[in-house]
């Protein structure tokens, strides 16, 4: 049976630890889950690298947790530790490229240090990245020989460490991650960790492509703004609207020189050109291939292939004119050439009799050393070809020789033609005499693809019949087109506003987008940049924006757009400066975004803060945020006021450093974060700053995911709590007024039958009444006898005794219930003497007897002054502080009675400065200071637990300055008794 107990034991615990193992697993599984999804935001590399090392620390509990990426050797030659450390295992002795410390969590946050950089193979870290470890985990950190310092891990209480080396996708080494924890790490916990360390490859590689992708998009953007290609646009006047950077670059011209001018005067070699453009382009509605010659601003010609064609405003009608146009000189020089060539040629085989040698050498050199690839055609076979040849083709000339002329033509041609059927056309019209230049695409043996302009020329050689053919490879400048016309669709959709300008701010281009924002058609005249912003914008971008753009090469910032009917959007504007190789700002590209939305949102979530910020601030309440960790986000006014911290001072700081007075607040957070439920404490009694206040604590928890937290709310109830207790001691009073009430009625019936019996018995024993005789006579006595009788038994002055001492309860009767009448609570005229006289006769039939005293065994001592003017008060409200005070001094005074001094109260009635006053001391033991400053606090008492609330002064004190506007003050020492002075308006209050 023993043993069977001792089974299931054993079986619970490790049932219970096989849960916390599970637990603990799904815990780390839930946090992997989480990281996927955040990295999946498009977090810089910088962002996300210190992401991950937060969450391994957090996840796992590690102790701390670091990354490192593959950088240059930036620190080398400038003092770095490895660089300078001697021969050993962990000198650097590759000195191009390194581990870089990029991010670090947990015990150590710092990017310095001996580890911000680390050469492979050195350490376990170097070693981890140069492959010598690649995956390492040990759970026996100060042991492992591996591990190159178990002092500093025995130093730090580290048992585990877990390094994994970071790949990019092409299998190169792109970093290293490292997790130290005071805590081995099982097996399964390794699959987990080993899993967020692949996902952080991941997130690392996708972060480096994104870069990537940046760079990019950045040389596209530098490809538009260098590419030899010239576009243009003109009204239908003829006059230049805009032009690409290139176009002015090409003339000689600036940008300032060529816009708003007329292209026909100023680009046109011969002015007449362009009126035959324009009749070509108004019958045929576009132009292509047509060949310019154009005129460079020192004159000189440069010949053009342009493509243009009309284009329609926004309501379809033609605007002008717009197209493209590229520097054909040398192509024009080729075809020169070629017909040099041809001529030679002839005149070769005019004179291969004479000179044959001379010319075969002239002419091969003159072959082999063009710039382009030069074939000699037969009808289906390459004759001949030089050397530029073989090199644009990637295969030696004989492999070209014997040929036929399409044979490393692509399959089809990008126009979907069939390469072979197409070209045997274009040849046979070659061999007829016609002359071609066209594109075309091939394929080389090695299977890469290029595209080139060729040139077919018939010649005749001997009477025999060849072509010459002539291709230059253009891949390149199709690749630089796919770009352009890439990034002109980006231009033409994008809804942000895209514009460039000169350097002296005279808009060149708009985006469709941006004349949508600035009301602008198609054939409007392109704005100064300073007409479409508002003045104060305009500034900004005249001090700060081109400024920074040209020292920096961008700017970014917000500004306004002016717009014609007066009104202003507000946007963030990007302004970039592209310069020529000397460094001269060529022009300004800006891109604008529209944010009024987001202004206004913004604007109005501001004002929704100040408001909230102004609500909470004017509560009467104390009222504190705090996060998830128990620090402190803000507080209110009514905090700053109480605690004299203001809330940026205490912003992230700890609340039980803050505000340590009660350790119940912080368990009642504690409570209300974990169970999600409001925690409430009313009427909780906390010492603050040395005095005992009443407080209402309510915390409330925050479960929403984004603000995890609580607000506590303190509320000071302390007068709250006084009144009710005043409220329940009226109460009580008025029951034992009640009560007293219905005693002295109960008491008064017996008591007037006990003085009117005495009264009769004094009549009819009295000698005075005949009747008393004459029954005397026959009882068979006599009145005298019977006189004798009772003077010698001395009855007669036991009646009279009882007489009197049946008035006095009488009188105490008629005090009580006067102090009991309800209806006496109005202010009337009163007498003080009377009052205090009603009031002593009353406390002299108090008895405590816990205290063993008699108050009729006190001297009470009276002065009070002659002809004491009446005032206007609540006489039971004054009695009652009265009483109080008598009953105080009797109190005070039992237990210390002696023959030598015997207790006294002396009470003295007079007037000063229009006050009637009342001064009550005793002889009894007095009180020391620091009581005496708190006797009329609620709640403070010296009496034992049971025996007093510590209501009794603060009631008075109440009654006499709220009720009566009247003053009450008390001078006391140890062992010189205590005096108690109140003084109340002679006048009607």
């Amino acid at each position: 049976m023993q043993e069977n107990s001792e089974q299931i034991v054993n079986k619970v615990k490790s049932l219970e630890i096989e849960t916390l193992r599970q637990k603990r697993l799904l815990t780390r599984l839930e946090g992997l889950t989480n990281l996927k999804e955040e990295l999946i935001f498009p977090y810089s590399l910088e962002e996300k690298v210190g992401l991950i090392a937060r969450e391994i620390v957090n996840i796992f509990d590690a102790d701390f947790a670091r990354i490192w990426l593959v950088g240059p050797g930036d620190r080398c030659e400038k003092g770095c530790f490895h660089a300078q450390a001697p021969k050993g295992p962990h000198y650097c002795a590759d000195r191009s490229q390194c581990l870089h410390l990029v991010s670090s969590s947990g015990r150590y946050s710092s990017l310095d240090g001996r580890h911000a950089r680390v050469p492979f193979g050195a350490y376990k870290i170097g070693l981890i990245g140069s492959g010598a470890l690649p995956d390492f985990l040990t759970n026996e950190v100060t042991t492992d020989p591996r591990v190159h310092n178990h002092e500093w891990a025995k130093e730090l209480g580290l048992q585990s460490f877990y390094g994994h080396r970071l790949l990019s996708d092409d299998g190169r080494v792109s970093g290293v991650l490292a997790v130290f924890s005071r805590h081995k790490i099982p097996p399964e916990e390794f699959t987990i960790l080993r899993s967020l360390a692949v996902t952080a490859t991941h997130a690392i590689n996708a972060a480096y492509t994104e870069n990537a992708l940046k760079e990019s998009e950045a040389r596209l953007r530098n490809v538009f703004d260098n590419m030899q290609d010239c576009f243009y646009r003109t009204d239908l006047k003829g006059r230049i609207t805009w032009v690409s950077p290139s176009t002015p670059k090409l003339l000689g011209y600036e940008m300032e020189e060529v816009l708003h001018r007329d292209i026909k005067n100023l680009f046109y070699f011969n002015p007449a050109d362009r009126d035959k453009f324009l009749a070509k382009l108004n019958v045929t509605g576009k132009v292509t291939d047509a060949e310019v010659k154009l005129k460079h601003k020192d004159g000189s010609p440069i010949w053009v292939s342009t493509n243009s064609a009309y284009y329609k405003d926004a309501k379809g009608a033609v605007a002008g004119v717009e197209g493209s146009f590229r520097d054909v000189s040398q192509r024009k020089r080729r075809m020169e050439e070629i017909a040099r060539y041809q001529d030679r040629l002839e005149e070769m085989v005019e004179e291969r009799t004479r000179a044959l040698v001379e010319s075969e050498q002239k002419y091969r050199a003159l072959f082999e050393n063009s710039g382009n690839a030069i074939f000699v055609l037969a009808k289906d076979s390459v004759v001949d070809c030089n050397a530029k040849a073989a090199e644009v083709f990637g295969v030696p000339q004989e492999y070209l020789i014997n040929k036929h002329p399409l044979a490393y033509s692509t399959p089809r041609q990008p126009g979907g033609e069939d390469s072979l059927i197409l070209g045997e056309k274009l040849l046979a019209r070659a061999f007829e005499g016609e002359e071609f230049f066209l594109e075309w695409r091939y394929q080389r043996p090695d299977g890469s693809i290029f595209d080139s302009e060729v040139i077919l020329n018939p010649v005749s050689i001997g009477g025999v019949s060849f072509v010459i053919g002539t291709v230059a490879d253009i891949t390149e400048r199709k690749q630089a087109e796919a770009q352009r016309s890439m990034l002109i669709k980006i231009l033409e959709s994008t809804s942000d506003m895209v514009s460039f300008s000169t350097p002296d701010m005279q808009i060149t281009y708009i985006n469709p987008a941006g004349r949508r924002i600035l009301g602008l058609d198609k054939g409007d005249e392109l704005p100064l940049v300073k007409d479409v912003m508002t003045p104060e914008a305009f500034d900004i971008i005249s001090r700060e924006g081109a400024p920074a753009a040209v020292e920096h090469g961008h700017w970014s910032g917000e500004t306004a757009l002016a717009m014609e009917d007066g009104t202003e959007i507000p946007v963030s504007q990007v302004i970039m400066s592209h310069k020529d190789a000397e460094g001269r700002v060529e022009n300004f590209s800006t891109i604008i975004r529209d944010i009024s939305g987001p202004k206004k949102t913004e604007e109005e979530l501001e004002r929704l803060r100040d408001f909230l910020s102004a609500v909470i601030d004017s509560m009467p309440s104390v009222l504190v945020g705090l996060d998830e960790q128990g620090r402190i986000t803000r507080w209110n006014t009514k905090t700053e006021e109480l605690l004299g911290k203001t809330s940026a001072q205490v912003r992230g700081r700890l609340l039980s450093e803050v505000f340590p007075h009660n350790p119940d607040i912080l368990r009642m957070v504690d409570e209300a974060i974990e169970n999600e439920k409001v925690s409430e404490r009313l009427k909780a009694p906390i010492q603050f700053q040395g005095i005992l206040r009443f407080w209402d604590v309510t915390v409330y928890p925050l479960s929403e995911s984004a603000m995890k937290g609580a607000v506590i709310r303190v509320d000071d109830v302390t007068e709250r709590v006084r009144l009710e207790e005043m409220m329940i001691q009226s109460e009580k009073m008025l029951s034992v007024g009640g009560l007293a009430a219905g005693m002295a009625h109960e008491i008064n019936n017996p008591l007037a039958g006990i003085i009117q019996n005495v009264q009769v018995l004094e009549k009819r024993l009295g000698t005075g009444l005949s009747k008393n005789h004459n029954v005397a006579e026959e009882a068979g006595t006599s009145m005298d006898a019977i006189a004798r009788y009772l003077e010698k038994r001395d009855l007669l002055r036991v009646m009279q005794a009882i007489r009197e001492s049946g008035g006095r309860a009488a009188a105490i009767v008629n005090n009580m219930l006067d102090f009991s009448r309800k209806g006496d609570s109005a202010f009337l005229p009163q007498d003080l003497c009377q009052v205090m006289d009603q009031t002593i006769e009353l406390a002299s039939s108090d008895f405590d007897l816990k205290k063993r005293y008699d108050f009729r065994q006190i001297k009470i001592k009276k002065d009070y002054q002659d002809c004491m003017p009446k005032i206007r008060c609540e006489k039971t409200k004054v009695q009652q502080v009265i009483l109080n005070l008598l009953q105080n001094a009797a109190q005070a005074m039992a237990g210390q009675w002696d023959d030598d001094n015997p207790p006294e109260i002396a009470i003295r009635i007079f007037s000063k400065d229009d006050k009637a006053c009342i001064e009550v001391a005793d002889n009894g033991p007095g009180m020391d200071e620091s009581v005496r400053k708190r006797v009329f606090e609620p709640f403070f008492t010296t009496k034992e637990i049971g025996v007093g609330t510590g209501l009794g002064l603060s009631v008075s004190y109440f009654i006499v300055t709220e009720n009566h506007n009247g003053t009450m003050h008390v001078e006391s020492a140890p062992g010189k008794g205590a005096k108690f002075t109140i003084c109340l308006p002679a006048e009607e209050i």
